[in-house]
């Protein structure tokens, strides 16, 4: 007769040489036996109760009932070890214990005891874009990318949610408008502007339909605001010349550095160089975290 699971020989009644069917039935649970589960791994004597089979990998510098055991296994014989401990060695490359009061998977690597629970990192998952993350991050998907991305808490369920790839926004206005300043100011119809998770550097670009009422220049720039704080500025920015009445499709694509990595706003801003009346129309941002 042998055991259902693992054919290991059952010890027959008045069985010639018993010690036989023990010693194979001791190999083969031996053989098998590479998982383990214990309530403890720091304790270096043994604990003031326990139940009985309980089971723990002693540390080191062991003392009282476990002195010169260091790294075995300690298995409770009785409640609170009434009838002592057994002492089994585990420390062979491969064995894995379970650690419950650190909800921890272990394994003995050949020299010692490393963490076996998968660490697996976002960034190796397929449909996954995780971009300059930071504390507090959520992630969320995006449909028009079928991507999971990172998007600040504060911003899921707002303007920069669900739907928008942290990775790359864009926004237009398409209201024609105009404006009479020499230094950068919002049209009435403000923006457009998109607001990203970033790093330290972001690639813009930008570009609108501008007519003069006069023959002048015409300046968009990109100011930042939220994590960083960056005045609209011709260096971030285009300049056109056009003829009265006519008129001229400005765009360029230009990289701002220097940004506080976080949740950042860029809004396109106008001016002309001599303050005089332009018409802005079309206007389109594209912001790509880098």
């Amino acid at each position: 007769m042998t055991t259902p699971i693992s054919s290991s020989p059952d010890w027959a009644a008045a069985q010639a040489s018993p010690w036989l069917t023990v010693n194979e039935m001791a190999r083969r649970v031996e053989a098998g036996a590479r998982k383990f589960i214990i309530a403890d791994r720091d304790l270096t004597a043994p604990p003031g109760s326990c139940a009985d089979g309980a089971c723990y990998l002693i540390a080191a510098t062991a003392t009282g009932a476990w002195a010169t055991h260091d790294g075995q296994l300690a298995i409770s014989v009785g409640v609170n070890a009434a009838s002592g401990w057994y002492f089994l060695t585990v420390a062979v490359e491969g064995v894995e214990i379970w650690v419950q009061d650190e909800n921890l998977l272990i394994r003995y690597d050949g020299a010692a005891w490393v963490d076996a629970s998968p660490v697996v990192s976002l960034d190796d998952l397929d449909d996954v874009l995780i971009v300059a993350p930071q504390s507090g991050d959520v992630l969320v998907f995006d449909e028009d990318y079928d991507l999971w991305v990172n998007e600040p808490a504060d911003l899921v369920g707002g303007g920069g949610g669900a739907g928008a790839i942290t990775a790359i926004k864009s926004a237009t206005v398409a209201t024609a408008e105009s404006l009479s300043s020499a230094s950068y100011a919002d049209l009435a119809t403000a923006g457009p502007s998109v607001t990203l998770t970033t790093g330290e550097e972001v690639v813009v670009m930008i570009d609108a339909r501008i007519i003069p009422t006069a023959n002048r220049n015409a300046l968009i720039a990109v100011e930042v605001s939220g994590a960083t704080t960056i005045a609209a500025a011709d260096a971030n920015g285009l300049e056109t010349t056009a003829l009265a009445g006519a008129y001229v499709v400005g765009s360029r694509i230009f990289k701002i550095s220097g940004l506080t990595p976080g949740a950042n706003v860029f809004t396109m801003k106008y001016r002309t160089n001599t303050g005089g009346a332009c018409e802005f129309a079309k206007r389109d941002i594209t912001v790509m975290a880098i």
